[in-house]
């Protein structure tokens, strides 16, 4: 076994060379690892806050079905009242500035005042 001694210089060269490429790959290697951290962080705390967000979404949509349903219960109490509304106006009729229920009776709107002239 004879030692080539340019042999064992291009063995060492290359082995030195080798490692400087494995040692700059590492480095980046880590650079990226510690980016890659730094977005995966970012993106848990844009989680969270979606997360916060939805929940209070869902109350304020609780909260907006609650009213719904009360604002429903009040619809046939309103559409009685309407028609009742309804039913009242057309008992009454207008002549000269005076109601008169439809069955004849006079509903007056101011008093008459004695000796004063109805002009119609």
């Amino acid at each position: 076994m004879t030692l080539n001694p340019f042999k064992l210089l291009e063995q060492a060269i290359t082995e030195h060379g080798s490692a400087t490429i494995l040692k700059e790959r590492l480095a980046q290697a880590s650079e990226q690892y510690a980016l890659l951290e730094k977005q995966l962080s970012q993106k848990e705390i844009e989680l969270t806050d979606c997360r916060a967000a939805i929940s209070h979404l869902e109350a304020n949509q609780h909260q907006l079905h609650l009213e719904i349903e009360q604002q429903q219960t009040q619809i046939p109490r309103l559409n009685n009242e309407l028609d009742r509304l309804k039913n009242e106006q057309n008992q009454f009729t207008e002549h000269c500035g005076a109601y008169f229920k439809k069955d004849g009776y006079l509903l007056m709107t101011q008093p008459i005042q004695p000796h004063a002239r109805v002009l119609c």
